[in-house]
């Protein structure tokens, strides 16, 4: 119990150092969290992934055009499950990023977590604290920001469980999350607005039967910020015990348009940056790529455009079956070829 206030006012007294300079932001934010357990040294044995919520408090540090500082104080459900129960961690963690803008509506970041363990379910675990490292992306729309990140633990964790299999093991935690933040009071703001004028909203697809959410918009030297927002296979799968588990897969591309126009065509190019996070039978598989957009439109009016692309690409991606190896590929490959594309312009 003393180690509990201790590590809980350990972790508030840095967040309220952060509050208190705060320079720019302070706001709240929730989400989803996917969690499991990596164990050491029984590449036989696999947990499932456990989903779950968090809630956290936000404040930025430091806003600058390009960067960002930022600091968040969250409630975590954590743990992994099993074929016949689940495993549970209540965790609180201070969580420190620096970000980078290479455009004013989406960011990069990297950054350093410190979880302390709060209370556990039946499985007992011989660390109170663990510090950990966290890769994700960030789109800003106005006040709120919408971001993943997978958050890894340095720290080997010994657990003494109810498994008569596997009674005791040590393993890392990991985790990807998913969430919203809503800044609630904004001293200062250099992020440009993600709806101001010109701007297009549309939808693209391959065969008329995905269908993906597209919005460009327009920046100062006259080329387009374009993402991509792609979700599909998103539903609860029943387990032989009863239990449920979620299946998805999401992602983002993000790309600068160029545009070359001649008559009523418009030539369109420049590079995207592509990302895609799935979670089938508890198998995770994340995909990162880099292509250039070639595409070709037509404009009826001065609101509307019908027009196809193709993305030729490289890229890799990273497949985890929770066995505690990984497996890695590079891909080379045309995407979406040719996808199929109608917008509608938004104008002053």
């Amino acid at each position: 119990m003393k180690k509990n206030v201790i590590g809980t006012f350990v972790l508030l007294s840095l967040f309220s150092f952060s509050y208190v300079n705060a320079q720019h932001s302070l706001g709240v934010s929730a989400g989803f969290n996917n969690s499991t357990v990596k164990v050491d040294d029984n590449s036989f044995t696999r947990f499932n992934d456990l989903q779950n919520w968090w809630v956290g408090v936000n404040s930025t540090l430091i806003s600058r055009e390009k960067w960002e500082v930022r600091s968040t104080l969250q409630f975590s459900n954590k743990g992994w499950s099993e074929p016949t129960n689940e495993e549970e961690y209540k965790y609180l963690d201070f969580l420190t990023m620096v970000e980078y803008k290479p455009l004013p509506i989406f960011g990069v970041y990297g950054g350093f977590n410190m979880g302390y363990l709060l209370n556990e379910s039946t499985a007992r675990n011989n660390k109170k604290f663990d510090p950990g490292l966290l890769l994700g992306a960030c789109v800003h729309v106005d006040k709120f920001n919408f971001f993943a990140h997978y958050n890894a633990s340095l720290v080997n964790h010994q657990v003494t469980s109810s498994n008569d299999f596997l009674p005791t093991f040590t393993g890392y935690n990991s985790s990807f999350q998913f969430g919203i933040n809503y800044k609630i009071f904004n001293k200062s703001n250099t992020t440009k607005s993600f709806f101001s004028l010109p701007f297009e909203i549309g939808v693209s697809t391959t065969n008329l039967r995905d269908f993906r959410v597209l919005y460009k918009q327009k920046l100062d030297n006259g080329r387009y910020a374009r993402v991509d927002l792609v979700s599909n296979d998103i539903r609860y799968n029943n387990l032989v015990n009863g239990k449920k588990i979620l299946n998805y897969t999401i992602g983002f591309n993000l790309g600068l348009e160029s545009r070359i126009d001649f008559d009523k065509f418009t030539f369109l190019r420049g590079p995207q940056a592509q990302i895609s996070i799935s979670n089938f039978n508890n198998e995770t598989q994340m995909t990162p790529s880099f292509g250039y957009i070639l595409g070709l439109q037509y404009n009826f009016a001065s609101k509307f455009s019908l027009g196809f692309e193709i993305v030729p690409s490289v890229g890799f991606y990273v497949n985890d079956n929770n066995f505690g190896t990984s497996n890695y590929d590079i891909l080379v490959s045309a995407k979406n070829s040719p996808r199929f594309h109608f917008v509608y312009h938004f104008k002053r």
